[in-house]
């Protein structure tokens, strides 16, 4: 199984989870942004960056948004990837929270790091449904926290495709990481 494959199998668990609870929960909005009252995204954290809920009924002007969680995650080996040099381990994770270590020293610029979030976020909501109603986007990225030698941050790729997990193993690669680890938190 090549690393694509790898990543489909791994996303389609959140997807249908996803999915399935749309039809628990009838008429919804899928993957909407949390937005302001002038209907502008709203940022957090020290990157600012804003964050996509999995649902929210449609059917009700005051209904929370709907977190789904998937039960369950793909089993395997642990596999070690090399991506310009940097060793990148990948031990089993879940699409909608993952772990991210990176072994850097020194103080990092995180523009990388957030013009990836912002490339995958879609803020204009201009991505089309695919044929399961979902947009292909990243729901939420944490601010990195200091480790042990490197950095820490968690993210929820939502419904994007392979393509956006391999598009932030760059971004890290261009912030210098010395190595880099994903994994169930």
């Amino acid at each position: 199984m090549d690393i694509t494959e790898l990543l489909n199998r791994i996303r389609q668990i959140n997807v249908d989870a996803l999915k399935d609870a749309a039809v628990a929960y009838g008429p919804c909005i899928l993957e909407p942004a949390l937005c302001d009252d002038e209907g502008n995204v709203v940022g957090d954290g020290d990157l600012g960056l804003p964050c996509r809920v999995d649902l929210v009924p449609a059917d009700d002007d005051e209904a929370e948004p709907i977190t789904v969680d998937t039960e369950t995650h793909l089993e395997f080996e642990a596999l070690e990837l090399d991506c310009e040099g940097v060793p990148v381990i990948m031990r089993p994770f879940s699409w909608d929270n993952a772990l991210f270590l990176i072994q850097r020293n020194g103080v990092v610029d995180w523009a990388p790091l957030a013009d990836w979030f912002w490339q995958w976020f879609d803020a204009e909501s201009e991505n089309s449904e695919d044929e399961d109603g979902m947009l292909g986007v990243v729901h939420f990225m944490s601010d990195p926290e200091p480790t042990d030698g490197g950095y820490s941050f968690v993210v929820d790729f939502g419904s994007a495709p392979p393509e956006c997990f391999l598009d932030l193993i760059d971004a890290l690669v261009d912030l210098q990481a010395e190595q880099i680890e994903v994994q169930l938190p």
